[in-house]
């Protein structure tokens, strides 16, 4: 099974890319992308305060880190906002 998986600023930069596909198991959760991820593109990844949408909607909305993802599926980190 293949998910997109999108990366908006700061993320993409550090990244250097703005999207790819990955391979999904059966039961792949947000917390398995997190950890998956943070192996390929090393811990400072997890250290970049984002929002993680899937299929647009917060994973707050959802089942937080525990949210199966599926065929299909498109899981974005967008960047928090913060101002003064």
């Amino acid at each position: 099974m293949m998910i997109k998986v999108k990366f908006l600023s700061p993320v993409r930069e550090l990244l250097k890319r703005e999207e790819e596909e990955i391979e999904i198991d059966r039961d792949f959760t947000v917390m398995d992308l997190l950890e998956r991820l943070a192996v390929k593109y090393g811990e400072s990844f997890r250290q970049v305060p984002c929002i993680i949408l899937v299929n647009d909607k917060g994973i707050n909305q959802l089942e937080g880190e525990r949210t199966k993802l599926k065929e299909g599926d498109m899981v974005a980190f967008l960047p928090t906002l913060s101002g003064g």
